[in-house]
Protein backbone atom coordinates (compact mmCIF):
# COMPACT_ATOMS: atom_id res chain seq x y z
CA UNK A 1 0.00 0.00 0.00
CA UNK A 2 1.32 2.77 -1.52
CA UNK A 3 0.21 5.90 1.03
CA UNK A 4 1.26 9.49 1.44
CA UNK A 5 2.49 10.38 5.13
CA UNK A 6 1.34 14.32 4.90
CA UNK A 7 -0.91 13.11 7.84
CA UNK A 8 0.53 11.55 11.25
CA UNK A 9 -0.89 8.20 11.91
CA UNK A 10 -2.84 8.66 14.91
CA UNK A 11 -4.29 5.67 17.34
CA UNK A 12 -7.53 5.36 15.36
CA UNK A 13 -5.83 4.95 11.97
CA UNK A 14 -3.67 2.29 13.74
CA UNK A 15 -6.29 0.32 15.14
CA UNK A 16 -8.14 0.65 11.68
CA UNK A 17 -4.74 -1.28 9.30
CA UNK A 18 -4.49 -3.61 12.35
CA UNK A 19 -7.73 -4.47 12.23
CA UNK A 20 -7.78 -4.70 8.22
CA UNK A 21 -4.41 -7.17 8.38
CA UNK A 22 -6.08 -9.02 10.90
CA UNK A 23 -9.17 -9.56 8.31
CA UNK A 24 -6.85 -10.11 5.11
CA UNK A 25 -4.50 -13.01 6.92
CA UNK A 26 -8.05 -14.63 7.55
CA UNK A 27 -8.20 -14.53 3.73
CA UNK A 28 -5.24 -15.38 2.69
CA UNK A 29 -5.56 -18.81 4.56
CA UNK A 30 -7.81 -20.01 1.89
CA UNK A 31 -5.84 -18.81 -0.69
CA UNK A 32 -3.75 -21.06 -2.84
CA UNK A 33 -0.43 -18.97 -2.60
CA UNK A 34 -1.39 -17.08 0.68
CA UNK A 35 -1.82 -13.51 -1.48
CA UNK A 36 -5.11 -11.27 -0.89
CA UNK A 37 -6.23 -9.14 -3.68
CA UNK A 38 -8.54 -7.06 -1.42
CA UNK A 39 -10.81 -5.99 -4.27
CA UNK A 40 -11.25 -9.30 -5.64
CA UNK A 41 -12.26 -11.00 -2.33
CA UNK A 42 -14.62 -7.90 -1.50
CA UNK A 43 -16.63 -9.19 -4.73
CA UNK A 44 -16.43 -13.11 -3.55
CA UNK A 45 -17.61 -11.99 -0.44
CA UNK A 46 -21.07 -10.11 -1.62
CA UNK A 47 -21.70 -12.39 -4.66
CA UNK A 48 -21.65 -15.03 -1.71
CA UNK A 49 -23.99 -13.33 0.27
CA UNK A 50 -26.02 -12.02 -2.46
CA UNK A 51 -29.86 -13.28 -2.12
CA UNK A 52 -31.23 -11.25 -5.35
CA UNK A 53 -31.30 -14.23 -7.86
CA UNK A 54 -32.33 -11.95 -10.72
CA UNK A 55 -29.13 -9.69 -10.65
CA UNK A 56 -25.74 -9.70 -8.95
CA UNK A 57 -24.02 -7.48 -6.65
CA UNK A 58 -22.57 -4.08 -7.90
CA UNK A 59 -19.71 -2.46 -6.25
CA UNK A 60 -18.94 0.90 -7.51
CA UNK A 61 -15.44 2.58 -7.60
CA UNK A 62 -14.65 6.10 -7.59
CA UNK A 63 -11.19 7.89 -7.84
CA UNK A 64 -10.27 11.61 -6.91
CA UNK A 65 -7.18 13.21 -7.39
CA UNK A 66 -5.39 16.40 -5.41
CA UNK A 67 -2.34 17.44 -6.91
CA UNK A 68 -0.20 19.09 -4.49
CA UNK A 69 3.12 21.13 -5.32
CA UNK A 70 3.00 19.12 -8.52
CA UNK A 71 2.77 15.45 -6.89
CA UNK A 72 -0.85 13.67 -8.05
CA UNK A 73 -2.25 11.80 -5.12
CA UNK A 74 -5.45 9.83 -5.42
CA UNK A 75 -7.84 8.58 -2.96
CA UNK A 76 -10.92 6.33 -3.69
CA UNK A 77 -14.49 5.80 -2.79
CA UNK A 78 -16.11 2.18 -3.19
CA UNK A 79 -20.04 1.97 -2.47
CA UNK A 80 -21.66 -1.25 -1.45
CA UNK A 81 -24.50 -3.04 -3.15
CA UNK A 82 -26.59 -1.51 -0.21
CA UNK A 83 -25.61 1.77 -0.26
CA UNK A 84 -22.88 2.05 1.97
CA UNK A 85 -19.65 3.95 1.05
CA UNK A 86 -16.34 3.59 2.87
CA UNK A 87 -12.66 5.52 1.24
CA UNK A 88 -9.24 4.82 1.10
CA UNK A 89 -7.23 5.83 4.81
CA UNK A 90 -4.71 7.87 3.01
CA UNK A 91 -4.50 9.78 -0.58
CA UNK A 92 -2.32 6.95 -2.19
CA UNK A 93 0.59 7.86 -5.28
CA UNK A 94 -1.40 5.45 -7.94
CA UNK A 95 -5.15 4.50 -8.50
CA UNK A 96 -4.66 0.99 -8.03
CA UNK A 97 -3.36 1.38 -4.62
CA UNK A 98 -6.05 3.90 -3.98
CA UNK A 99 -8.51 1.32 -4.73
CA UNK A 100 -7.12 -1.47 -2.76
CA UNK A 101 -7.24 0.26 0.11
CA UNK A 102 -10.71 1.13 0.27
CA UNK A 103 -11.41 -2.28 -0.92
CA UNK A 104 -10.07 -3.23 2.54
CA UNK A 105 -11.65 -1.10 4.86
CA UNK A 106 -15.12 -1.93 2.77
CA UNK A 107 -14.41 -6.04 3.41
CA UNK A 108 -13.32 -5.24 7.12
CA UNK A 109 -16.86 -3.86 7.61
CA UNK A 110 -18.63 -6.34 5.59
CA UNK A 111 -16.78 -8.75 7.39
CA UNK A 112 -17.63 -7.36 10.74
CA UNK A 113 -21.34 -6.83 9.73
CA UNK A 114 -21.41 -10.28 9.40
CA UNK A 115 -20.77 -10.97 13.68
CA UNK A 116 -23.93 -11.85 15.72
CA UNK A 117 -22.93 -8.53 17.77
CA UNK A 118 -23.43 -6.47 14.90
CA UNK A 119 -27.36 -8.02 14.55
CA UNK A 120 -29.96 -5.32 15.94
CA UNK A 121 -32.05 -6.86 18.95
CA UNK A 122 -33.27 -5.51 21.96
CA UNK A 123 -30.11 -6.12 23.84
CA UNK A 124 -28.21 -3.85 20.89
CA UNK A 125 -31.01 -1.51 21.08
CA UNK A 126 -30.85 -1.32 25.25
CA UNK A 127 -27.22 -1.05 24.96
CA UNK A 128 -26.60 1.93 21.74
CA UNK A 129 -29.18 4.05 23.49
CA UNK A 130 -27.40 3.95 27.42
CA UNK A 131 -24.36 4.87 25.16
CA UNK A 132 -25.88 8.01 23.49
CA UNK A 133 -27.98 8.62 26.90
CA UNK A 134 -24.92 8.94 28.81
CA UNK A 135 -22.87 11.65 26.46
CA UNK A 136 -25.48 14.17 27.10
CA UNK A 137 -25.53 15.93 30.58
CA UNK A 138 -28.89 17.13 30.73
CA UNK A 139 -31.00 13.93 29.78
CA UNK A 140 -34.54 15.23 30.46
CA UNK A 141 -34.28 18.16 27.90
CA UNK A 142 -37.65 17.67 25.71
CA UNK A 143 -36.02 17.96 22.47
CA UNK A 144 -33.34 15.49 23.72
CA UNK A 145 -35.76 12.94 24.54
CA UNK A 146 -37.82 13.54 21.60
CA UNK A 147 -34.89 13.32 19.13
CA UNK A 148 -33.83 9.62 21.35
CA UNK A 149 -37.80 8.30 21.30
CA UNK A 150 -37.35 8.83 17.38
CA UNK A 151 -34.22 6.93 17.54
CA UNK A 152 -34.98 3.90 19.37
CA UNK A 153 -38.53 3.74 16.93
CA UNK A 154 -36.03 3.50 13.95
CA UNK A 155 -34.13 0.86 15.76
CA UNK A 156 -36.89 -0.92 16.58
CA UNK A 157 -37.82 -1.08 13.47
CA UNK A 158 -34.66 -2.49 11.76
CA UNK A 159 -34.84 -5.43 14.74
CA UNK A 160 -33.37 -8.48 12.53
CA UNK A 161 -30.94 -5.94 10.50
CA UNK A 162 -27.71 -5.34 11.20
CA UNK A 163 -26.10 -1.73 11.98
CA UNK A 164 -24.77 -1.81 8.39
CA UNK A 165 -28.36 -2.35 7.09
CA UNK A 166 -29.60 0.10 9.69
CA UNK A 167 -26.73 3.23 9.10
CA UNK A 168 -27.94 2.73 5.25
CA UNK A 169 -31.83 3.62 6.65
CA UNK A 170 -30.17 6.15 8.86
CA UNK A 171 -28.67 8.06 5.73
CA UNK A 172 -32.00 9.03 4.53
CA UNK A 173 -33.32 10.45 8.04
CA UNK A 174 -30.24 12.28 8.22
CA UNK A 175 -30.12 14.16 4.95
CA UNK A 176 -33.91 15.14 5.50
CA UNK A 177 -32.76 16.43 8.47
CA UNK A 178 -29.64 18.44 7.32
CA UNK A 179 -32.07 19.69 4.79
CA UNK A 180 -34.58 20.80 6.92
CA UNK A 181 -37.34 18.49 5.84
CA UNK A 182 -37.95 16.79 8.60
CA UNK A 183 -38.63 20.38 10.73
CA UNK A 184 -41.34 20.71 7.62
CA UNK A 185 -42.77 17.60 8.24
CA UNK A 186 -43.26 18.15 12.11
CA UNK A 187 -44.80 22.07 11.15
CA UNK A 188 -47.61 20.09 9.15
CA UNK A 189 -47.77 18.01 12.39
CA UNK A 190 -47.07 14.80 10.20
CA UNK A 191 -46.47 12.31 13.04
CA UNK A 192 -43.53 9.95 13.86
CA UNK A 193 -44.80 6.82 13.09
CA UNK A 194 -45.95 8.31 9.58
CA UNK A 195 -42.16 10.01 8.87
CA UNK A 196 -40.95 6.54 9.50
CA UNK A 197 -43.22 4.70 7.58
CA UNK A 198 -42.96 6.86 4.32
CA UNK A 199 -38.62 6.98 4.33
CA UNK A 200 -37.50 3.56 6.27
CA UNK A 201 -37.50 2.18 3.16
CA UNK A 202 -36.44 4.85 0.55
CA UNK A 203 -33.27 5.26 -1.25
CA UNK A 204 -31.64 8.63 -2.36
CA UNK A 205 -32.81 9.33 -5.84
CA UNK A 206 -32.11 12.16 -8.47
CA UNK A 207 -35.68 13.71 -7.83
CA UNK A 208 -34.82 14.08 -4.01
CA UNK A 209 -31.56 15.16 -4.68
CA UNK A 210 -32.92 18.13 -6.81
CA UNK A 211 -34.97 18.72 -4.53
CA UNK A 212 -32.52 19.40 -1.78
CA UNK A 213 -30.34 21.41 -4.17
CA UNK A 214 -33.14 23.82 -5.02
CA UNK A 215 -33.30 24.51 -1.05
CA UNK A 216 -29.69 25.01 -0.06
CA UNK A 217 -29.53 27.77 -3.74
CA UNK A 218 -32.40 29.53 -2.07
CA UNK A 219 -30.21 29.00 1.45
CA UNK A 220 -27.19 30.69 -0.09
CA UNK A 221 -29.49 33.28 -1.76
CA UNK A 222 -30.89 34.50 1.85
CA UNK A 223 -27.40 33.92 3.63
CA UNK A 224 -24.37 34.35 1.70
CA UNK A 225 -21.97 31.93 2.40
CA UNK A 226 -23.59 28.74 4.00
CA UNK A 227 -23.42 26.27 0.99
CA UNK A 228 -19.56 27.13 1.68
CA UNK A 229 -19.20 26.61 4.77
CA UNK A 230 -20.86 23.31 4.64
CA UNK A 231 -19.05 22.11 1.92
CA UNK A 232 -15.92 23.02 4.04
CA UNK A 233 -17.48 20.89 6.41
CA UNK A 234 -19.05 18.20 4.61
CA UNK A 235 -15.06 17.30 3.05
CA UNK A 236 -13.51 17.48 6.26
CA UNK A 237 -16.03 15.27 8.14
CA UNK A 238 -14.96 12.67 4.56
CA UNK A 239 -11.66 12.60 5.25
CA UNK A 240 -11.84 11.93 9.43
CA UNK A 241 -14.25 9.18 7.92
CA UNK A 242 -11.79 7.33 5.43
CA UNK A 243 -9.24 7.78 8.08
CA UNK A 244 -11.05 5.91 10.93
CA UNK A 245 -12.61 3.33 8.50
CA UNK A 246 -15.96 4.05 8.39
CA UNK A 247 -19.19 4.42 6.44
CA UNK A 248 -18.98 8.38 4.80
CA UNK A 249 -21.98 8.12 2.41
CA UNK A 250 -23.89 10.98 4.56
CA UNK A 251 -21.26 13.51 4.21
CA UNK A 252 -20.28 12.58 0.47
CA UNK A 253 -23.77 12.56 -0.32
CA UNK A 254 -23.47 16.18 0.89
CA UNK A 255 -20.83 17.31 -0.43
CA UNK A 256 -22.46 16.00 -3.99
CA UNK A 257 -25.30 18.74 -3.20
CA UNK A 258 -23.24 21.50 -2.34
CA UNK A 259 -20.88 20.92 -5.30
CA UNK A 260 -24.01 21.12 -7.29
CA UNK A 261 -25.18 24.67 -5.89
CA UNK A 262 -21.70 25.74 -6.63
CA UNK A 263 -21.52 24.97 -9.51
CA UNK A 264 -24.90 26.33 -10.30
CA UNK A 265 -24.12 29.48 -8.55
CA UNK A 266 -20.91 29.87 -9.65
CA UNK A 267 -19.78 29.84 -5.89
CA UNK A 268 -15.85 30.15 -5.59
CA UNK A 269 -14.80 27.22 -3.25
CA UNK A 270 -11.15 27.27 -1.96
CA UNK A 271 -10.92 23.97 -2.21
CA UNK A 272 -10.35 23.81 -5.83
CA UNK A 273 -8.01 25.49 -6.95
CA UNK A 274 -6.25 22.49 -7.04
CA UNK A 275 -8.22 19.54 -6.10
CA UNK A 276 -10.65 16.97 -6.05
CA UNK A 277 -11.62 15.76 -9.79
CA UNK A 278 -14.10 12.60 -10.27
CA UNK A 279 -12.81 9.84 -12.50
CA UNK A 280 -15.10 7.35 -12.26
CA UNK A 281 -19.13 7.53 -12.13
CA UNK A 282 -20.74 7.97 -9.41
CA UNK A 283 -18.29 -0.98 12.02
CA UNK A 284 -20.88 2.01 12.75
CA UNK A 285 -19.71 3.64 16.31
CA UNK A 286 -23.01 5.28 18.16
CA UNK A 287 -22.17 8.98 17.51
CA UNK A 288 -24.10 12.37 19.20
CA UNK A 289 -25.00 13.34 15.37
CA UNK A 290 -26.71 9.91 15.30
CA UNK A 291 -29.32 11.25 17.96
CA UNK A 292 -29.91 14.91 15.99
CA UNK A 293 -32.77 13.41 14.07
CA UNK A 294 -35.44 15.22 15.16
CA UNK A 295 -38.94 13.58 13.91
Amino acid sequence: MTTDQRRPHTPASVVLEQTINVVLKSFAKHSLDGLVVASEALQEFWDLKWTHEQSSPTILYEIETEVLRGQTYYVSYVTMPGGSCFGSSGWCKDEKSAKENAAKVALMNSVFNEHPSRQINSSLINRILSNVASKRSDPNQKMYRSCLDSFKCMLVASKGKSVLMFQEMMIIFQLLHWNGDLKEMKRRKCSREEVIAKYAGTSMDQNMRDSMVRNWKSKELKLPGVVLTELAEAEEAMRHSREIGVDLRFHKEKRRILQLVVSELSLVHSSQKEKFHAHSPIVMDVVEDDINVTI
